[in-house]
């Protein structure tokens, strides 16, 4: 008696409803192996995989039973129940090949593997369902891009935030705790203390990776897949980029416990990520411990092993920032301003523009040049006029309001939490150059 095996697979609900159903190519195999006198080894089923897949959970299991001689003979419905990617079909039947199993689509009698021509169509067909559901998947991607750009909902699962109204994200009432949520990350740093926030405020129950992914979804700006006005936002661009910052950074509780002010912000001199905080405990002569904080980094350089025993001490860099940011800024802001020339500098090479165009005209006019060296001059003066004109001076408020910002009188008065908002609010980057502290200002 011949050793079978019954293979069945649906991929989405639209195959089951049409006649593709689990039960449906179950049934059928049962009969045409009861009418034969198989012996049915197994059943294998996998219930929405696609066929483009050879990682199937249930495909697996079979070939590991083939394998281990369980099997002589495969049998499934129709060949695209199979495979419908001729790489995958071919690597498959190489096994099937080395322990002598043969397979058969019982409603696809056309298909025979054990001749050549069998084989040949086998191939040629299952080039035709590889091409049909990359086609399929090509239309179905350039749907969803349509809708993108309308702004219709592509999915039956809504942010937390929003509701589907109309087949349109719309803000619900709960957006205002997602808005919440962004701002107190950006004034605490720490994904579980939004989580317990939001839930005494709001009753809003959702885990830690769930909080951190909802800090990165850019939905919320109103943006989906390159449509920037894909529905209406509920956080501004700007505060969502200021939390983007943070993030990557993955500040945890043990870390939180010790109130690092500049989680985040300072980078590794020697390969340019972010340093991480650590602490040092030292008990005094008389017997009181004290912390001291600071930051670090703890990866391995190929060249020169470990790199991290150069630890930054947070109290240093406040105490240099509190004295020198003022001065920092005007630096920087000196440095912004130079690169723009001045406006008479400005108002000459404008002119002198002006009056290259206007011999340009009298030289086309005078026949002394052709009309396409006039126009490809004309259109080169005309872009450079353009952008000496469009020219604008930089946007130095931010640097002002640091300038005129009391440090000395007021940082002592803040909490570690509001430290940390204030910095972060005003520095990208805190870095050190041979050894000397340089904020770099957002």
């Amino acid at each position: 008696m011949k050793k079978v095996a019954i293979y069945a697979r649906v991929s989405s609900d639209r195959q089951a409803q049409e006649g593709d159903s689990i039960p449906a190519q179950l049934d059928a195999l049962r009969k045409w192996a009861a009418a034969r006198h198989y012996e049915v080894v197994d059943e294998y089923v996998d219930d929405g995989v696609s066929g483009t897949k050879v990682d199937r959970d249930e495909l697996q299991r079979l070939l590991s039973d083939v394998k281990a001689g369980k099997i002589e003979q495969i049998a499934f419905t129709k060949l695209d129940r199979w495979f419908r990617s001729v790489r995958h079909y071919t690597v498959t039947q190489a096994v099937l090949d080395k322990h002598g199993v043969e397979w058969l689509a019982i409603w696809e009698p056309i298909y025979d593997t054990t001749t050549p021509q069998g084989r040949l169509i086998v191939n040629q067909m299952a080039s035709i369902a590889q091409f049909e559901a990359e086609n399929t998947g090509s239309r179905i991607r350039q749907v969803f891009n349509y809708k993108v750009q309308q702004g219709e909902v592509i999915a039956g699962k809504c942010p937390l935030g929003y509701s589907i109204v109309n087949k349109h994200y719309v803000p619900n009432e709960q957006a205002p705790a997602v808005l919440d949520a962004f701002e107190r990350f950006n004034f605490c740093q720490s994904v579980g203390d939004v989580g317990r926030y939001i839930m005494d405020k709001y009753g809003i129950v959702r885990d830690r990776s769930t909080w951190r992914r909802i800090l990165s979804m850019r939905i919320y700006t109103g943006e989906y897949r390159g449509n920037p006005n894909y529905c209406e936002p509920i956080v501004p661009a700007e505060l969502f980029e200021s939390v983007q910052r943070a993030l990557p950074h993955g500040k945890k509780d043990n870390v939180r416990k010790y109130g690092y002010i500049f989680s985040g912000l300072c980078i590794c001199p020697e390969c340019g990520l972010s340093m991480t905080g650590k602490v040092v405990k030292h008990v005094t002569k008389q017997g009181e411990l004290r912390i001291y904080r600071g930051y670090r980094c703890r990866r391995p350089n190929k060249v020169r092993g470990w790199h991290g025993s150069s630890m930054k001490y947070e109290a240093t860099i406040e105490r240099y920032l509190v004295a020198h940011v003022a001065e920092e800024a005007k630096k920087e802001k000196l440095i912004i301003t130079r690169k723009i020339k001045e406006p008479a500098d400005l108002g000459e090479k404008v002119n002198r523009l002006k009056k290259k165009m206007g011999r340009l005209k009298e030289l086309y006019v005078n026949e002394l040049i052709t009309l396409d060296e006039y126009r490809s001059d004309r259109d080169r003066y005309a872009a450079e006029l353009e952008a000496l004109e469009a020219r604008e001076q930089p946007d130095t408020s931010k640097l002002d309001k640091i300038i005129e910002f009391d440090f000395q009188s007021i940082y002592g008065t803040l909490s570690d939490e509001e430290k940390a908002f204030l910095w972060r609010s005003v520095l990208k980057e805190i870095r050190f150059d041979n050894g000397q502290i340089r904020p770099v200002f957002l």
